[in-house]
């Protein structure tokens, strides 16, 4: 007689006996995980019959599946394929679609520095970042609206080790915490994940660093971290802890010791697509970065003009690749070239060599800090990627030399600047003024 092992029993879910005994799965069930996918569909996608969440990212299999995610890979945690601003994990919180830009979660506590104080919600504001980091609860979503954020309530702000998001309205230029030389920026020292995440504001004139982290790993995405001062690490500070870096400016901030723009002790920060320069640590070393007993890993950035060193400190040394380093770095598609960057909005220049060299096979945020998204320059057509080293892509649709963005943000079309023309009759025509940063308008 021949043996029953191959024999379907059990829901119909595809798997025979065998499969059932060597998943470990019980064969009168159809679906052992309860995650929505019957057990036969490991033959299909591979996922664990038994566990509904085999990537242990918190979003289980089938969601996954059904979104076309990477069940396997929980790198894809905050990934952002539909470009709304809003990670993977809190689509799937708000039961919204990851891949429609116009499916976005709601902001659930609001700030408005213009209010006079009120309970978080949308018509009545707070004005202190920290009353609604107190009453955040698991992913919240706080929103920020434009202006300056000043006073007790607006430095030295404590995360509370939550999932939460903390997100401007309209980009770091809008939105600023001026800390007045009186305290310093962000602290992340409970525990915070990749679930937890800072983006696009400016962190301004701290006495401390513009972000500090010990023992936790935020995301910081889209943000301006600018004179600020510390003994170490002006810009960011880091002391066991992997936070991740993506799309940010760190310029002009100051240790009186060491690591002007960056400090790493005993941690493990992921760096990309970021601009570091002018920071300055005079005595101690480590001008742009400075690291101690540390991995990096920083990719398709820039570090320029700071000092002494753009990078300097103890074993191992960091690992940058498709960066811009002033001096040279050992390291695939580094480069060691004038980069181009525009004074005060550390944007580029056209004719920056920073164009489409950066590294596109990483999982790089699809927009830049000015929210445009990442392009294949036609202008630099022998380039090796898509992408720019530093926050900002360089995007000039009608090619003329001048950033769509800034365009916009002075003529309110790409159109309407001619770069030869000069509005304000300064004697420095709009190509003029976009180089050097400055106003073009009378």
């Amino acid at each position: 007689m021949a043996p029953l092992i191959m024999t379907l029993v059990g829901g119909s879910d595809g798997l025979t006996d065998l499969d059932e005994y060597e998943n470990q799965t019980d064969p009168n069930l159809s679906d052992a995980d309860n995650d929505g996918l019957l057990d036969g569909a490991v033959n299909i996608h591979g996922t664990s019959p038994i566990d509904p969440d085999t990537d242990r990212d918190e979003m289980p299999d089938l969601w996954e599946v059904n979104n076309n995610l990477d069940p396997f890979s929980a790198e894809d945690l905050m990934g952002d394929p539909d470009r709304d601003r809003i990670g993977n994990f809190y689509e799937y919180i708000y039961s919204t679609d990851p891949n429609t830009n116009t499916s976005t979660p709601l902001a659930t506590i609001y700030l408005d520095p213009s209010s006079p104080g009120g309970d978080g919600s949308l018509t009545n504001a707070f004005n202190t970042i920290q009353d609604a980091l107190n009453i955040a609860t698991n992913y919240d979503i706080i929103q920020l609206a434009d202006g300056t954020y000043i006073g007790t309530g607006n430095k030295n702000l404590t995360f509370p080790g939550l999932p939460l998001m903390l997100i401007s309205k309209n980009g770091p230029a809008n939105c600023v915490i001026d800390c007045e030389a009186s305290g310093g920026g962000f602290r992340f020292q409970n525990g915070e994940d990749k679930r937890s995440v800072v983006r696009g504001v400016t962190v301004r004139n701290g006495n401390g660093p513009g972000l500090f982290f010990s023992g936790s790993n935020p995301i910081i995405q889209a943000c301006i971290i600018t004179e600020n001062s510390e003994t170490y690490g002006g810009g960011l500070y880091c002391s066991g802890a992997s936070p991740t870096f993506q799309n940010c400016v760190i310029a002009r901030n100051q240790a009186s010791f060491q690591g002007g723009g960056v400090y790493s002790h005993l941690s493990n920060p992921k760096i990309e697509n970021y601009i570091i320069v002018e920071n300055n640590a005079p005595f101690g070393g480590g001008g742009g970065i400075y690291t101690s007993i540390s991995t990096l890993l920083i990719q398709s950035s820039i570090l320029w003009s700071n000092g002494p060193y753009q990078v300097f400190g103890n074993a191992p040394q960091p690992v940058i690749t498709y960066s811009d380093v002033q001096d040279g770095w050992a390291g695939e598609g580094n480069i060691n070239l004038n980069s181009e960057w525009i004074p005060g909005s550390y944007h580029l220049k056209a004719n920056s060599p920073c164009i489409d060299a950066g590294d596109s096979s990483s999982n790089v945020l699809l927009l830049d800090i000015d929210r445009e998204t990442r392009w294949d320059d036609p202008s630099h057509a022998n380039a090796v990627s898509i992408v720019d080293m530093g926050a900002d892509e360089f995007v000039d649709v009608d090619m003329d030399g001048l950033a769509d963005v800034w365009e916009v943000q002075y003529f309110s079309h790409i159109t309407n600047a001619i770069p030869t023309a000069d509005p304000d009759g300064d004697t420095c025509n709009n190509l003029c003024e976009y180089e050097g940063g400055t106003d073009p308008t009378p």
